[in-house]
């Protein structure tokens, strides 16, 4: 009897010891498995520290399955050419991103003044950053020797710009490239809010005109000697030209996203892409149903007593800009 209590007893002992090893291999798995995941989450933020943001006791995610296009418009005549050397990439002197979300089936444009004062990368003989410094976004541009060199250094600026909001994609048009663009659409229609007379007869302040590309690119490119010649005049102007050109793209397109060719190639040997036409045309597809956001652009002060006109965005308004294109905000993140 005696042994039969005592072999109980110690087969409960192993039974309970073989468990509790069970419990702590268990345990020390789950645990690796938890240290595991908060590395590779450490590892990501580190690698991607626009993701989750922290701000004002909130958190923030960005948005998944966004795609961002940085276009340039480049203060340049001709076709375009890439430069022998650097800082002879000419000025972006229209800056907007498309942003097609396809979580929240949006494509949201924002546009961005190229006087905007913020930190840039100076490029070395070799296209290497060497130092930074605190001068007009349009300048980044400028700093490389056109194309691969000067749309990278672009898009390093405006990402920095909007707190680290990547982008995904670029193209650079010099702005002769918008008269082979608007005729391959067949015109843009606006009213005309200041008088171009100086350079087109036709063009009388408060006439609703279709635009073809000779007078779109005297509309958009016309600075001094039009209206109170500021840039922010000149960046309206541009908003409401590029809503209408958009709506041309799309009764031209229709259902046949293949015409999009046309007009690629019809700017092709004005621009600098990084992203293909296959690239483009399953972008335009899968976003051609979406809502289309009107235009934003950040707010700020203007400072004229420098030697160039700058521009200052307003931190509080800005973040709120990129919060409200490209975040979500947590719930219960408070």
């Amino acid at each position: 009897m005696k042994k039969t209590l005592v072999l109980r007893v110690v087969l409960i002992f192993l039974i309970v010891a073989f468990a509790a090893v069970d419990v702590f291999a268990a345990f020390k798995i789950y645990s690796a498995k938890r240290e595991n995941e908060r590395l590779a989450a450490e590892k990501e933020a580190q690698a991607y520290p626009y993701k989750t943001v922290e701000y004002n006791g909130k958190t923030y995610d960005y948005n998944e399955g966004v795609y961002n296009l940085l276009v340039l418009g480049i203060d340049a005549e001709g076709e375009y050419e890439e430069g022998e050397f650097f800082e002879t990439g000419g000025k972006a002197d229209a800056i907007f991103i498309l942003s097609i979300n396809n979580s929240k089936k949006t494509v949201s444009t924002i546009q961005l003044n190229r006087d905007t004062v913020t930190e840039i990368q100076k490029l070395g003989v070799f296209g290497d950053p060497v130092t930074t410094l605190n001068a007009q976004l349009a300048t980044a541009y400028a700093y490389g020797s056109g194309g691969k060199s000067s749309c990278e250094n672009m898009s390093r600026a405006v990402s920095g710009l909007l707190y680290g909001v990547p982008i995904d994609g670029y193209l650079a048009m010099n702005m002769e490239g918008i008269i082979p663009f608007v005729n391959a659409v067949g015109g843009v229609t606006v009213t005309l809010k200041d008088d171009f007379t100086k350079f087109d007869p036709e063009m009388e302040a408060g006439k609703t005109l279709t635009l073809d590309g000779a007078k779109a690119y005297i509309y958009l490119r016309g600075r001094g000697d039009v209206g109170d010649q500021q840039n922010m005049s000149r960046m309206e102007r541009h908003r409401t030209f590029y809503s209408e050109l958009f709506k041309q793209v799309d009764k031209l397109l229709g259902s046949d996203v293949s015409k999009l060719k046309s007009v690629y190639d019809a700017i092709y040997p004005y621009s600098y892409f990084s992203i293909s036409l296959s690239k483009l045309m399953s972008l335009y597809s899968d976003s051609s149903d979406y809502r289309r956001v009107p235009t934003v652009t950040p707010e700020g002060v203007i400072n004229e007593d420098a030697e160039y006109t700058e521009f200052y965005a307003d931190e509080t308004a800005l973040r709120k800009l990129v919060f409200d294109v490209w975040y979500t905000e947590r719930q219960n993140s408070q």
